[in-house]
């Protein structure tokens, strides 16, 4: 199985929260009205990048600590660590 572990920063909106990847900035998505919407919506676009793109990272080398002097006050940074072929399964039909 596939493991996907990259680096998230949510960023709180008036509406809820975008997401990106500060290793990856052109990968982001609107998230969604709560943190749990907003963490599914960056895993299935990780998904993506791994579906269409066979050569994506799964695994970042990278460590919170690299980002989180670098992020606003309104943001929140953590580590999703997944399994992609248990969430395509689950979620994509």
């Amino acid at each position: 199985m596939k493991i996907i572990k990259q680096i998230v920063v949510f960023e709180k909106e008036n509406n809820g929260y975008y997401v990106f990847l500060p290793e990856y900035p052109d990968i982001f998505t609107g998230g969604g009205p709560s943190k749990e919407d907003a963490r599914y919506m960056i895993k299935d676009r990780l998904c993506c990048e791994v579906f269409w793109n066979q050569k994506f990272p799964l695994v970042t080398n990278k460590t919170i600590d690299d980002y989180k002097n670098n992020i606003s006050k309104d943001c929140f940074i953590e580590e999703i660590c997944f399994y992609y072929d248990i969430f395509v399964k689950k979620h994509w039909k």
